[in-house]
């Protein structure tokens, strides 16, 4: 079983703010797109505080070509939430990363359909192949906002009878806008990374 909790040694570089959106385009995504996501797994499609106020992260690492980002889900009771992780390499992110697609190396989420979180069912992939495949697309880099987009399949685990069983390969779509305001950078042992954390508003 993939561990959806895999711990990653990033250099994180962040900054927390908040923002508004609407929902108005074929994306339902549309407005000041300052801090959103639109996810698709399997079927089932959420966007931002269905439960509570999400969260979206980007980071990146000094020491290796990776970057990533992650959306949290607040569920009702405020102790918990669902975590959606992808993580991206050939590139560190930062202002000059160009746009593009970039191979993601491990995917993991949690459902994000139930008020309540749970280790099950469980998405993702640690490696490419017979566990799924899947992309980050970097759309925009401009300097009004950063957009990102994940395609693919991962696998899908569930409970049943007890055990558990691996349910075959699902298609999921992943979408995050973050405006351009809550994105820092640095250089930091000679290499220029960049993050951003931004709590999403309806």
């Amino acid at each position: 079983m993939i561990a959806i909790k895999k711990m990653m040694s990033l250099c994180f570089i962040a900054l927390t703010t908040t923002a508004c959106v609407k929902e108005n385009d074929d994306l339902g995504m549309e407005g000041s797109a300052e801090c959103l996501y639109k996810v698709t797994i399997d079927g089932q499609t959420t966007l931002p505080n269905q439960f509570g106020q999400d969260n979206i992260v980007i980071t990146t690492s000094s020491a290796e070509d990776i970057f990533s980002f992650r959306i949290t889900q607040a569920k009702t009771d405020p102790s918990e939430e669902s975590v959606m992780d992808a993580v991206a390499y050939n590139g560190r992110f930062n202002s000059k990363l160009p746009e593009g697609t970039y191979p993601v190396g491990f995917f993991g989420a949690t459902s994000f359909q139930a008020n309540e979180s749970g280790l099950f069912p469980l998405y993702g992939f640690e490696e490419e192949g017979e566990w799924g495949n899947a992309t980050i697309t970097l759309v925009e880099n401009s300097d009004q906002r950063i957009r990102m987009k994940v395609s693919g399949t991962v696998m899908k685990q569930d409970e049943v009878g007890g055990d558990v069983k691996e349910l075959g390969l699902v298609p999921v779509e992943a979408e995050i806008i973050i405006g351009r305001k809550h994105y820092v950078e640095a250089t930091v042992d000679g290499v220029l990374v960049g993050g951003a954390v931004c709590k999403c508003q309806k």
